[in-house]
């Protein structure tokens, strides 16, 4: 991955420092309740976990506090929510989950498959009509993506999604619009 870049307007800069690309949340949940899909009872929350340019982020302290079996859940400011296919065991003291071997490692085989074998997160989901993520990669991601780069917006914002997965340029773009239509002509969405 490369890193996501930030700019304002002329000069263009790494936004993280060190092997950091980017940032995502991960979420854990063991049991989807009587009420699903809303609310879901998540049992744990990290944010702005960083991504590191070799694709690997980690969480400490996790596996000693939790026990049981747990989806993760995987939430980037750009992406498709992407679940784990399966709950994972969180009983052993070193927990790793590769989500990038193969598409079927999300739930309902959600993922990308990109040009160098790995799969990745969906890009293009990064609004809705109430202005939230809302799982979707629909009109409402392609007019938000296609206002922005009609009005030249730059810096780290969710509308440019050059690349995602491989780090935004710092600005939004045709090659940001090409994103978002193609994946909401595929009707990428949360699984």
């Amino acid at each position: 991955m490369t890193k996501a870049q930030d700019t304002d307007g002329e000069t263009v800069w790494d936004k993280f420092g060190g092997t950091i690309a980017d940032t995502l949340s991960v979420l854990l949940v063991s049991d989807l309740g009587p009420t699903w899909p809303d609310p879901i009872p998540y049992d744990y929350v990290a944010h702005n976990v960083p991504i590191h340019t070799d694709g690997t982020l980690s969480l400490t302290g996790i596996s000693g506090s939790k026990s049981g079996d747990y989806y993760i859940i995987l939430r980037h400011r750009q992406c498709v929510e992407t679940w784990s296919a399966a709950p994972v065991s969180f009983s052993g003291s070193l927990i790793n989950y590769d989500f990038t071997t193969s598409a079927s490692q999300a739930f309902g085989s959600n993922q990308k498959e990109l040009t160098d074998g790995a799969f990745g997160l969906w890009g293009g989901d990064i609004t809705s009509m109430t202005g939230f993520q809302d799982g979707y990669v629909d009109i409402f991601d392609n007019n938000d993506v296609f206002n922005n780069a009609q009005i030249g917006s730059f810096g780290y914002i969710s509308q440019d999604l050059t690349g995602v997965g491989a780090g935004p340029d710092g600005f939004v773009d045709i090659f940001d619009m090409t994103i978002v239509f193609n994946n909401m002509q595929l009707a990428i969405g949360m699984n």
